[in-house]
């Protein structure tokens, strides 16, 4: 099956509004140096709460000067480079044929589907004179909230932590690319927040990172651009069941499995609050594996509501979970997966005769019957789940990486 990706930029007009269509400039791109597009969520070793945009380099053919700065008359940026909206787009297309095709193989195309939305950067661009060649990071759309400041003069305390996100974002800045709807900000705790002297000169990328950490929550975009602030949970439905080389209850697609961990690095059952007494521990595991403290210092929660976060991440991280990355094809039903998304693995172990003799089943004599051998270590069932907790495209290879965690 061929793969066929397309980028889009849509420039400003001279105003410094959007043009309405978007400009097809694939024939311009180095589609080799766009690479892997990723989305995380607590997507790093020995720490939680971590917020991560996704990001690329794209590589354009700039002789004819096209994607030069504004100031060259030959430029299509006319406003300014920095905020330009890229779109990535994937259709997966089977080569073509005439009459009946292979059900599961032959691919009908439904059209392109929007792999990456973003904002081009002209911070760290470079531009090359040898091979004629621009490069441009390009951003998630999350970095909007970088660019945006907290609305102080709007924000009294004891604002519940729903409302405050929702003012927070509903800004002209953020509104104009994405949509905000108080329908969509569900947090997992919707504390009360006073004082909110710490949300003061701040933005609301920093705003983001105190509030969802405390109310246990994370923040996604989906596919119609929507802001989504929902609690750490999995979906309530099971998204899809990957299957090993070794199923018997679906077609194999899992292309590799690597990267596997306890979850110890990123378990703490041991919580506390600078400069309080307040804490929340789990015994349990503590007894296993000793201490293993995480501190928060936030000052804009009650003592009571500090309690309850704690009592919250103490559960959510208190024991070693289990994660690890599984490699796939890239398809339309792949591409459907979502952060947070269930999904489940049927991943049996085959057993084969041990070479000093055959395998017995039922009752044995110890010491002189052997067990059969196995091919390798690991065995899941499709009655564990995982939530889906990073993605990464990779358009080259036309692969993606799904980092998932145990629930």
């Amino acid at each position: 099956m061929i793969h066929k990706y397309r980028v889009y930029f849509k420039f400003f007009t001279d105003y410094g509004t959007y043009q309405t269509d978007w400009t097809d400039v694939t024939e311009f791109c180095h589609m080799s140096s766009i690479g892997a597009l990723q989305m995380n969520l607590d997507n790093t070793e020995y720490d939680v709460g971590v917020y991560r945009n996704p990001s690329f380099t794209i590589t354009m053919r700039n002789d004819s000067g096209y994607f030069s700065d504004v100031s060259e008359g030959t430029s299509w940026f006319h406003y300014s480079r920095t905020n330009t909206q890229v779109k990535v787009t994937f259709e997966a297309e089977d080569h073509c044929i005439a009459g009946l095709g292979t059900c599961g193989y032959t691919y009908a195309s439904s059209g392109p589907n929007i792999i990456f939305e973003g904002l081009l950067s002209d911070e760290s661009m470079e531009l090359f004179l040898a091979n004629q060649t621009i490069s441009f990071p390009v951003i998630g759309l999350e970095a909007l909230f970088q660019q945006t400041i907290v609305p102080y003069g709007s924000i009294s305390p004891g604002v519940t932590a729903t409302n405050f996100l929702y003012t927070i974002l509903n800004q002209t800045r953020i509104t104009d690319l994405l949509t905000v709807s108080l329908s969509n900000i569900s947090p997992n705790l919707d504390l009360a927040l006073t004082p909110i002297t710490d949300f003061e000169f701040k933005t609301v990328k920093e705003a983001l990172d105190k509030v969802l950490l405390v109310t246990n929550s994370v923040l996604y975009i989906n596919t119609s651009r929507e802001v989504i602030v929902a609690p750490r949970t999995a979906s309530t439905a099971l998204q899809k069941t990957f299957y090993g080389q070794a199923s018997s209850l679906g077609p194999e697609d899992i292309l590799d499995i690597k990267s596997i961990k306890n979850g110890l690095s990123r378990t703490f059952n041991y919580w506390t609050w600078d400069s309080t007494s307040i804490y929340s521990e789990d015994s349990t595991s503590i007894a296993r594996y000793g201490y293993r403290k995480k501190a928060l210092s936030e000052t804009f929660l009650s003592d009571a509501n500090k309690q309850v976060s704690l009592n919250a991440l103490k559960t959510e991280f208190g024991n070693p979970m289990m994660e690890f990355e599984v490699t796939t094809p890239l398809t339309y039903e792949i591409l459907d997966l979502t952060l947070c998304g269930k999904v489940a693995f049927d991943y049996p172990t085959p057993r084969i005769p041990d070479s000093t003799g055959l395998p017995v089943c039922g009752y044995a004599v110890c010491g002189t019957a052997v067990i059969a051998r196995s091919m390798w270590a690991l065995t899941l069932s499709s009655t564990t789940y995982f939530k889906i907790i990073g993605r990464n495209i990779d358009t080259k290879k036309g692969t993606v990486k799904f980092k998932v965690r145990a629930i």
